[in-house]
């Protein structure tokens, strides 16, 4: 089969014209390196975390469940992730928030929005409270901070 040995023979001629380095290896690793690094930058670049709070009825009452929902985007898109929800109260204690069935929002998956509704106990009427919402996915966080004052 002279066409066989022939591309054999222009692959060996080739390959003897190309000198060898011994810095060669390295300097692949180097641009795998800076490749891994770029394709790494690009997606720590990405759009934040939005998250907005929207609550379904006015100003927040004591012992009446207020409705409200969360929610969660990233370039303009809904974002699947974790939703943790706290309470600061007037000292700065953080207290975690329960769901309308009685459980902790710490870590509750969602896909781009959360509703649900907060009860506020008598005691806290007349303080101004902060409630703090995160949500995370991917790497990324996004946080939003909502003031109320209970009547």
């Amino acid at each position: 089969h002279p066409v066989a040995s022939s591309s054999v023979t222009a692959a060996r001629s080739i390959h003897l014209r190309i000198p060898y380095h011994p810095g060669m290896r390295a300097l692949i690793a180097l641009a795998a390196a800076v490749a891994a690094l770029a394709v790494a930058g690009a997606a720590s670049a990405a759009a934040p975390i939005v998250v907005a709070f929207n609550a379904n009825a006015p100003g927040p009452k004591v012992t009446v469940k207020w409705p409200y929902t969360i929610t969660a985007t990233q370039g303009g898109k809904p974002v699947k992730g974790t939703l943790t929800a706290t309470l600061i109260d007037p000292i700065a204690q953080e207290h975690q928030v329960m769901d309308d069935a009685e459980k902790p929002i710490k870590n509750r998956a969602i896909a781009g929005s959360f509703s649900d509704k907060i009860l506020f106990p008598a005691n806290a009427k007349g303080f101004t409270l902060t409630l703090r919402f995160t949500v995370t996915a991917g790497g990324a966080k996004g946080v939003t901070e909502v003031k109320v004052t209970p009547k």
